[in-house]
This record gives structure tokens, C-alpha cells and sequence, in this order.
């Protein structure tokens, strides 16, 4: 039997169509942005957390203060949205946590205060973070949205 030269691929001679081509790199995954939502107004939560994950972001609920604290440790959280206003005082306490805790203390926080709530600092009894947004309870979601977007570095 005679020897056939073996085209080379990237040579003259082999067909096109078979030539081995570069693999495009694959698109890089996108992880989900873990955001923990402290807050107990039931639909303002449901809608917030509805528009967060169509954001592409993986969201943790948590009404109250222990469990907001707990969340955590547990959920580790890249950002995080806090009603000041969660009973017994407890969305300071979550904030306080969040700022004290090795996991979450330099993630970006906002803070969502009542109408009207005055010296916010000072209630926490703390500086103003770099990485703190307070703002007012807005009612429409299409102001608060972009606010998100661009704490969280969503685009």
C-alpha cells in the first residue's frame, strides 16, 4: 500500500470546510449577584425581589431582625437592602450586623428610611459609610430601580 501524504489542516490542499478552526471562547458566566432584601412590607418585598432577579440577581428575604442577621453568615451576601423601619428597632440592628461582620462590612447597602425620618446616622449611632446609600421609602419602583442598578453595579 502507498504512503498517501496526510494533508496538513492549516496547509494548502485541504478543504476549507475541514480545516480546523479556532474555538470561540466560550461567553463568560455571569454569577448572580447574591443581594440580601431585609424588609417586611410583604408586597413592596415581593416586587422588589421580582425585580431583582430579572436583573439576574439571586435573592434572600428576610423579614425580621433575627433572620435578617442570620442571612448573613448563611447567605453571604454581595449587597444588601435594608428597611430601617423593621420592628423593634431591628433593620439598625441588621445594618449594624452587616457592618460589623468580616463577610458583608464593605458590601454596598441601601438603606430604606420612613418619609420624614431625620439624622439617620445618628439614630445608627455611626459615621456614614462610603458603601451606604439612605434614601427615602419610594412608592414607585421605577425611581428606586435605577438607584439598585447602580449601587449593585448592574447594568
Amino acid at each position: 500500500m502507498p504512503d498517501v501524504p496526510i494533508p496538513d489542516p492549516a496547509g494548502e490542499g485541504f478543504p476549507a470546510a475541514l480545516a480546523a478552526k479556532p474555538a470561540a471562547a466560550p461567553a463568560p458566566v455571569k454569577e448572580a449577584r447574591r443581594v440580601l432584601l431585609a424588609d417586611h412590607h410583604i408586597e413592596f418585598t415581593r416586587q422588589l425581589k421580582d425585580i431583582l432577579e430579572k436583573a439576574g440577581c439571586k435573592v434572600e428575604v428576610r423579614s425580621d431582625t433575627v433572620s435578617g442577621g442570620a442571612g448573613v453568615n448563611a447567605f453571604k451576601p454581595e449587597a444588601a437592602v435594608v428597611d430601617l423601619d423593621l420592628p423593634a428597632g431591628g433593620g439598625k440592628i441588621v445594618y449594624r450586623v452587616l457592618r460589623t461582620n468580616a463577610v458583608s462590612r464593605d458590601i454596598p447597602v441601601l438603606l430604606l428610611a420612613a418619609p420624614g425620618e431625620r439624622a439617620v446616622w445618628q439614630e445608627l449611632g455611626c459615621s456614614p459609610h462610603p458603601k451606604t446609600l439612605v434614601i427615602r421609602r419610594a412608592l414607585d419602583m421605577r425611581l428606586l430601580l435605577p438607584t439598585l442598578k447602580a449601587l449593585l453595579g448592574l447594568a
